[in-house]
């Protein structure tokens, strides 16, 4: 049987989920969601520059991934159209480390679900990879574990338009406790 797979499904790249965005940005439509009919938008921000990201990095003390500098430099946060799910821009992920302090200096706010309650953290090594975790702003002492994959995270929660598929497998999860002084 041949495998006609690789004519359909075409690699995910960081350009094609942002392209993807770009078209969905153009309109307002009507999805089933969550067992109620709602209005699927997103707003993006325009990229940011190379030297905004160099800045920026410069400016926190730490070096983005690869992958993070790439997606920032296609599109410079967005906001789901229900405005409860954000991943940030440059600014908003300077703010939140600037006045966030349950975090370690190595760890960036790189997107909020439920309002701003919920933090996708990335914890960025010196070696250039990163980890992703979730955690309750305030309420819980615990990151849980999500991957060290951007795009299958960016793809998973476009997807889901924000709802915390994380939860779905937080208890098997390992976890990093937060900083607290």
């Amino acid at each position: 049987m041949e495998d006609m797979g690789g004519e359909f499904f075409k690699p995910l790249t960081m350009e094609k989920l942002v392209e993807g965005l770009k078209a969905i940005s153009q309109k307002e439509t009507e999805v089933y969601h969550l067992g109620t009919i709602v209005t699927y938008s997103m707003r993006l921000n325009p990229p940011a520059t190379p030297i905004a990201i160099s800045l920026m990095e410069e400016d926190l003390n730490i070096k983005f991934p690869k992958d993070y500098s790439h997606f920032l430099s296609l599109v410079n946060g967005m906001e789901f159209g229900n405005q409860d799910t954000r991943v940030c821009s440059l600014e908003r992920i300077r703010d939140f480390h600037v006045n966030f302090d349950a975090y370690y200096d190595n760890m960036l706010v790189i997107a909020t679900a439920l309002g701003a309650s919920v933090h996708i953290v990335m914890e960025v090594k010196d070696d250039g990879s990163y980890r992703l975790y979730v955690t309750d702003a305030l309420g819980e002492a615990e990151m849980w574990y999500l991957g060290d994959n951007l795009l299958k995270f960016l793809d998973a929660l476009v997807s889901s338009y924000g709802y915390p598929f994380w939860e779905w497998n937080k208890k098997s999860s390992e976890y990093l406790i937060k900083q607290y002084y």
